[in-house]
Formats: structure tokens, sequence, C-alpha cells
């Protein structure tokens, strides 16, 4: 029932409930009581409702109780009787649990689908890689944009020495695969592993426009080594492995 409402909200889910043109009763336990006519609950058409039939014994709020108490231990009307001999349309409660139904499924399978996603990303080295190569450019870009004249030289050299760090770990990357890159990072890649490597065998510079030069030098190779080791596909918020991944639980959902 909160599925179909959309909320757990007791005002909200009273709203809703008040279409079905007839009272319901709500309890403790978030159980919802909608009273039909005798003999619906025999031929009940909703899968996902249960028809407790004629003569079964309920628990029946007085009039004015209309709100939950404090406590939540006393059921109260969510939909009051405003008449006698009002009743909800069987149909239209077996209606509003299928699109009730339908909602959780959807929601269940996504959640779902989000597990298996996190357990494949954890133990998946090739996510690993990429998702590190997208914080070194990131990285990479914000060095790049630091600016001499309003740049501090401690915040200059601390961005030098994250650079360091990040070419330490492009390095082995592009040495792997020297040889296998094509296109435009074939041209650059040789050139900026050849920079990485003369760039950390520099020391750091005591002066703040001398640290600010080695910081763009630093950056400029580390942005082109990421680049290279970057995915190539068309969701650049996905590794190519959660691609992949996503891909074949959307094909096992479907089968």
């Amino acid at each position: 029932m909160h599925a179909a409402v959309g909320s757990r909200s007791p005002s909200y889910v009273s709203d809703a409930l008040s279409q079905l043109s007839g009272p319901v009763i709500c309890e403790p336990r978030r159980c919802y009581y909608v009273l039909v006519p005798v003999g619906a609950a025999e031929a009940w058409i909703a899968r996902q409702g249960f028809g407790l039939g004629s003569g079964t014994w309920c628990a029946v709020p007085r009039p004015d109780c209309t709100v939950p108490v404090e406590d939540f231990r006393r059921p109260y009307w969510a939909v009051p009787v405003d008449r006698p001999g009002q009743l909800c349309d069987p149909e239209v409660v077996a209606a509003l649990l299928q699109v009730g139904h339908e909602r959780l499924a959807a929601l269940e399978r996504r959640e779902t689908a989000h597990r298996d996603l996190l357990d494949h990303m954890r133990t998946c080295t090739t996510c690993a890689v990429e998702r590190n190569v997208r914080v070194i450019a990131d990285d990479c870009d914000a060095a790049l944009a630091s600016h001499q004249s309003t740049a501090g030289h401690s915040s200059l050299t601390d961005q030098a020495d994250l650079m360091r760090r990040h070419l330490v770990v492009l390095i082995p990357m592009a040495q792997a695969r020297r040889g296998a890159y094509e296109g435009r990072d074939r041209v650059l890649v040789p050139g900026a592993l050849r920079d990485a490597e003369q760039l950390l065998v520099v020391a750091p510079q005591e002066d703040r426009v001398r640290t600010w030069v080695q910081l763009r030098a630093l950056a400029r190779v580390a942005r082109i080594l990421a680049d290279a080791h970057r995915p190539r596909h068309d969701e650049p918020t996905r590794t190519v492995c959660e691609t992949g991944a996503a891909l074949r639980l959307t094909a096992r959902r479907a089968r």
C-alpha cells in the first residue's frame, strides 16, 4: 500500500485511500482493512490482497478516531465512514494494490541490481584502476587551473607532491602498455612518459613561481598518461567493466 501511494506518511496514505470512496481502517502494525461488499473476498481479484471473508472479527475504531494516536497502539479510521452502508469498490482496491505490487517489484529489482553491481566493483581490479585514473585526471585539471598570482607556495608544493605520487602510479601502467597505444595516444604517450621520468628526478623548487611552473609540467604529463588509460565509451560516469556488468544484469532481468 505504501508503494502504491509513494509515501509512508499517514496523511498521504489517507488522501490516497480516500479515492477508494469507502471506509478504511488502519491498525498499529500498518495493516489496512478495506471494507468491501459481502462476497467480494471470496472472488478477490487482487493476488496482492487478502480477503478475510464475512464473519471475521476485526477491531473497529470509535467513529471519532480518525487520526493515529500518540502511542500508535490503537486502530483508527484512515478513511472514515461518511454514510451508512458505505463500502469500497473491490475492483478499485485491486487496481491500487496492483500498482503497489508493480512499484515494489521494480524497486526490489533496482536494489538487487545495485547490490550486484557494488559486489562486482569491490572485487574487479579493472574498475578500481579506471576509477583511480578518473581521480588522477580530476586532480590534474585542478592543478592546471591553479593560478600563479593567487595560489600560495605551500598549496602549490602540495599539489606538485600529489602529481608526483600520481606519476608513480601512471608510469608503470604506461610502460606495461608501451607500443599498444592507438591514434593520438600513440604519439603523445611516449613523449609524456619520457618527460614524466625526467620530472620525477628533479628536486622540488623553493621559489613559488618555479614551483608553479614545475606543477604545470607535472600535471600536463600526468593528464596525458591518465587520458590514455581512461575508458573509451559513451558513458563517462561508468567504467568499461561497470557498463558491461550493468548490461549483463539488464539482460539477466529480461530473461
